[in-house]
């Protein structure tokens, strides 16, 4: 339970229980009397994969900054995480990672991570949930829509069990955190608190994976390889050692690129990518689980802190704000930092005073901050292919430019290599790239 001076609010509900649901849930438990935690799908007692998180068998690996914030969220997640059979490796050292058409060397900067499924990911983030006694999962159920107080603000939501009635669940603080099925852009919309602006950028993105039996030789292994697309060619692939001496292997690419269904499809597109380790780590090996594949058309960014009319009583997270490319892997880690914002935008209240008035209006311009960052660093990437649809900016070339020449600075420059690894893993804001002495470095590599 909170204490007591902590206190903003009796009841939070929490809309999602994937991994912005389990973060936002995990910070309001500290501020809320109760949190209940309404989810769609029946959440299994085990890791396993369920039909809420149609990309839950796709690679999923947390950054830097997403352990960081779960460790800080709740105590011991990392000796959970191990526990539960996550691979820790360090990721300047064990990662090999090609791109730019080269291959970049392996250093260890203590950059540790952990690889696993997402299931079980989520799995060791809801168990750890579970023990607040203050915090009420209620699988199996459906949001239909938000309940509103006179004054217009949001006071609750209405749900519904299959083949039940409507169930009105009152709160102080309403959380999105439904991903990027969430409709909340469109209701609040027909509701009269006006046109969410979106900004959308069409990836048209497709990838597959699948799951993988060790070879005794491999065993104990915690190295992973990615071999990224050499423009034109937008095919790339990854592998990561996982719970259960496996290895997850996904390939993708873009537009008329797209990986095949089908295993025998998958291991010719595997060994057609830019180079041959991952097709040989996995050409011998036993298939523990077939083919599943992913479509993704287009990366998107809400802009609910351009909405003059936002509503008390209600805030979104995750997906819910902004979708992002995955190659890029920054979805999870982004939800995280938004946990940690509304963390942070509580405990100041609690301290100083002030309730949750207006808390959207601290909230919001923060979280824009963080998604900016993050859609700006992924321009090049998501424009750079003649077939993506969005607004280029004029200076598209000198960032495409930029990003090949720090590549190639990385190669012979080890603290750049170091600096690039935590801007990528949001340890460092991307604005520490553009010293002088490195922008002038890597153009004249990049020329």
């Amino acid at each position: 339970m909170p204490e007591i001076n902590r206190i903003l609010g009796e009841r939070a509900i929490v809309l999602g229980a994937g991994i912005a649901g389990l973060a936002a849930a995990g910070v309001a438990s500290s501020y809320f009397r109760e949190v209940i935690v309404v989810e769609r799908d029946k959440l299994p007692a085990q890791p396993q994969s369920r039909p809420g998180v149609p990309q839950g068998q796709q690679i999923h690996n947390l950054l830097r900054f997403g352990i960081n914030a779960f460790e800080h969220i709740f105590p011991g997640f990392q000796d959970r995480l191990t526990t539960q059979g996550g691979v820790k490796a360090d990721y300047g050292k064990d990662m090999r990672v090609f791109t730019g058409g080269v291959w970049h060397p392996q250093r260890d900067f203590g950059l540790i991570t952990y690889f696993q499924s997402r299931p079980l990911l989520e799995h060791t983030i809801r168990m750890a949930l579970q023990e607040r006694p203050n915090v009420i999962m209620r699988d199996g159920l459906t949001f239909e829509s938000f309940s509103t107080a006179g004054s217009g603000a949001i006071d609750g939501a209405i749900c519904r069990a299959p083949g039940g009635a409507e169930e009105l669940l009152q709160a102080d603080m309403v959380f999105d955190c439904m991903g990027r099925g969430s409709h909340t852009s469109e209701v609040l919309g027909k509701a009269g608190y006006g046109e969410v602006e979106t900004q959308r950028i069409g990836i048209q993105m497709v990838y597959a994976t699948a799951f993988f039996k060790k070879s005794p030789e491999q065993q104990g292994r915690q190295d992973g390889f990615l071999i990224a697309n050499n423009f034109p060619d937008t095919r790339f692939g990854a592998i990561l050692p996982i719970e259960d001496e496996g290895y997850l292997c996904t390939i993708g690419g873009q537009f008329s690129e797209h990986p095949p269904r089908d295993m025998a499809g998958f291991m010719a597109f595997t060994r057609a990518l830019a180079q041959p380790e991952i097709y040989e780590m996995i050409k011998d090996l036993e298939v523990m689980q077939p083919v599943k594949a992913y479509r993704l058309p287009q990366a998107f960014w809400h802009r609910y802190d351009r909405l003059a009319n936002f509503p008390e009583g209600f805030l979104p997270l995750g997906d819910s704000v902004a979708g992002y490319n995955p190659a890029l892997g920054q979805g999870m880690s982004m939800a995280t930092k938004y946990a940690m914002i509304l963390d942070q935008c509580l405990a100041r209240r609690a301290r100083e005073g002030g309730g949750l008035k207006n808390l959207y209006t601290e909230y919001l311009p923060q979280i824009a901050q963080e998604a900016n960052s993050a859609w700006e660093s992924a321009i090049p990437i998501n424009l750079a292919h003649p077939e993506a649809i969005g607004e280029r900016p004029a200076d598209l070339m000198q960032r495409l430019l930029f990003m090949k020449g720090l590549g190639l600075l990385s190669l012979e420059d080890e603290e750049v290599h170091r600096l690039v690894l935590h801007v990528r893993h949001f340890l460092t804001p991307p604005s520490a790239l553009l010293r002088e002495d490195i922008v002038t470095r890597a153009m004249a590599l990049a020329v």
